[in-house]
């Protein structure tokens, strides 16, 4: 439980503290030019499965937990294992105009900013990943940039080799699903 709340206050607060700083600042050249109403809405859960989940990290899953947080446009899915002693679980996320606070938008703030803030920010550590239009590995997981939607996809300490690769397949069956929708 500690550890689906850690997740959710990472991804959350990333955003947030994203938003925060660059509130007042123009648009970004990297950001993006769709507005909320060009995409459409798309459920985290709908990128990864329950069933794609139990096969990513090998374990029985308990059905999905949602979260949501509106003025970042970000909607969340956590897998958690059902043995409690597992500790495993996978987490995705996915940052969209289209959910995304009007002011957030209005501000200059998009999917792709935010995006970019983070790679910036992990410079010094992160690994970068041939996944969608853009994608690298840090802090908290795998971070994925494709057509106007940002994904995050986390299962556990990403310096350990196994979860890296955990990733890297996640990301890739995400972004598949993804093109499903957009196409």
């Amino acid at each position: 439980m500690r550890k689906q709340l850690f997740y959710k206050v990472i991804i959350g607060f990333m955003a947030l503290n994203i938003f925060a700083c660059n509130n007042n600042e123009d648009i970004s050249p990297h950001s993006s030019n769709t507005s909320g109403t060009d995409q459409q809405i798309i459920e985290p859960c709908a990128l990864l499965s329950k069933q794609d989940a139990e096969k990513l990290i090998g374990a029985q899953v308990k059905d999905a937990e949602i979260d949501e947080q509106k003025k970042v446009g970000l909607k969340l899915c956590l897998y958690d294992s059902v043995k409690e002693d597992l500790n495993t679980s996978l987490q995705i996320s996915i940052t969209q105009s289209a959910f995304m606070d009007k002011k957030t938008l209005e501000s200059g703030q998009s999917p792709e900013s935010i995006f970019e803030s983070l790679k910036a920010n992990f410079k010094e550590e992160l690994t970068i990943e041939n996944i969608g239009d853009d994608a690298f590995i840090a802090t908290p997981g795998i971070h994925i940039f494709k057509s106007g939607y940002y994904i995050v996809i986390s299962v556990g300490n990403i310096s350990h080799e196994p979860n890296r690769d955990i990733l890297r397949n996640a990301g890739k069956l995400a972004v598949e699903n993804l093109e499903q929708f957009i196409q």
